[in-house]
């Protein structure tokens, strides 16, 4: 039963770009480069709701993260931190979901590794992000002992 559902940012329109924050370590920052980020994009298509209104994407109320067709990549590591950091991700009881598709039956190990590996080097990142080593090593473990990391074929 899902009681709500936000599609952060999906396939109508596609954001296609690289991550704000590899440009702005560059020693310089060209205006025109800067449109072709992540983050610009979406702001671009972000509007204050009129009459107060504002529509929120991130919510104290959800419980249950699902990702699908992500390619989990370092390039979208600031969308996936500020995700995680909103929820307090290592302290709360959020409920992370990777679901994937097995598009080749040729390639299903494959495809099943590298989603695996892919998970484990977010989560690993994250967890060196929070500043505590230990958090950092654990927090995979953590998530699947405390049945809050999932894999979803659909």
């Amino acid at each position: 039963k899902v009681a709500s559902l936000k599609v952060i940012h999906a396939r109508n329109p596609s954001f296609l770009g690289t991550q704000y924050t590899k440009i702005k370590s560059a020693r310089k920052i060209c205006t025109r480069t800067v449109s072709f980020t992540k983050t610009y994009r979406l702001l671009e298509k972000q509007e204050i709701g009129y009459a107060g209104n504002v529509d929120v994407i991130l919510s104290q109320q959800i419980n249950t993260i699902v990702f699908y067709g992500h390619s989990l990549s370092n390039n979208d590591f600031a969308y996936f931190q500020s995700i995680f950091d909103f929820y307090h991700l290592y302290d709360s009881k959020i409920v992370l979901i990777f679901a994937y598709s097995i598009y080749n039956e040729n390639k299903k190990t494959e495809i099943k590794e590298n989603l695996y590996h892919n998970i484990q080097e977010l989560l690993d990142r994250y967890g060196r992000s929070l500043g505590n080593d230990t958090h950092g090593r654990n927090l995979m473990h953590k998530l699947i002992i405390e049945n809050r990391l999932f894999l979803k074929d659909v």
